[in-house]
């Protein structure tokens, strides 16, 4: 629901999220907006839908392979206007069609078991509590270089999904058939869905990528913390990918990025 309303389009920036916060049970007053102030309305709505004790921040797994937008960090690049019907997004290959940018199929919807509960203030930071690790960086000798805690490089994995896999196998990690009309339970496994953040301020991070179909035992040796986030401000630059080591999550170099599709390269 949510990527099928993120393409539509208007010929006022605003109507393309007045337009659509019906659908998720959201009555905005529009005379508080001007035509061009969609990301004031975009922040409200986010604002009045988790004031529900029962939703989720369902809203994070709107196309997570795309860049993060320069408003606001926790969505994806934003759509422009058209007045043809037309939502487009400019990317590295050009302008596209969002639907196409965002690649509504089948294979690219996020499951969104586990997402986390929270607030979104007024100034478009999404608060919430959950379990995060910091990342480490490898250098080109493959020295881990831990960054330091609290400073503008601390950057953390934080589960943002967590679901029982019973189709995968816990031992090839292949994909297998299972019917539950006519054979037992397998043992399945569980996999985490993590969001990579970078601190910007106090106490104030931005979400620079999202990983899927992490394998919880992987990260059982991870230096755990339960904590509180304020994730929000624009985003900056591409979508960040990083890999799973057995004591933290990591950014990988260069030379790694062609082993590990789970990689940046950083210089």
């Amino acid at each position: 629901l949510w990527v099928s309303a993120y393409t539509r389009s208007s010929s006022r920036a605003v109507d393309m999220v007045l337009s659509i916060m019906g659908l998720f049970g959201v009555s905005l007053d529009a005379g508080r907006f001007g035509q061009d102030d969609r990301i004031k309305a975009t922040i409200a709505m986010l604002r009045a839908l988790m004031a529900n004790p029962r939703a989720t921040a369902t809203w994070l797994y709107i196309a997570p392979g795309m860049s993060p937008s320069r408003e606001l960090s926790t969505l994806p690049q934003m759509p422009e206007t058209s007045e043809s019907g037309r939502a487009y997004i400019h990317t590295t290959k050009g302008r596209v069609l969002a639907f196409e940018a965002i690649g509504a199929r089948d294979n690219n919807i996020w499951r969104t078991d586990g997402a986390p509960r929270g607030e979104m203030t007024d100034s478009g930071y999404f608060i919430f509590r959950s379990k995060a690790a910091l990342l480490v960086y490898e250098d080109e000798q493959r020295s881990p270089l831990g960054w330091k805690a609290y400073d503008d490089r601390e950057t953390w994995a934080v589960v943002v999904g967590r679901f029982k896999n019973f189709y995968r196998n816990p031992v090839t990690w292949k994909l297998q058939a299972w019917d539950p009309a006519t054979s037992a339970k397998p043992e399945g496994l569980y996999e985490l869905t993590l969001m990579l953040i970078e601190k910007h301020g106090h106490e104030l991070y931005h979400r620079v990528g999202m990983e899927r179909e992490i394998d919880e035992r992987k990260a059982a040796g991870w230096d755990w913390k339960y904590r509180r986030f304020q994730v929000g401000g624009p985003g900056r630059g591409e979508r960040k990918r990083f890999g799973v080591s057995p004591s933290s999550p990591v950014y990988l170099t260069c030379a790694e990025e062609e082993e590990d599709i789970k990689a940046i390269c950083v210089d």
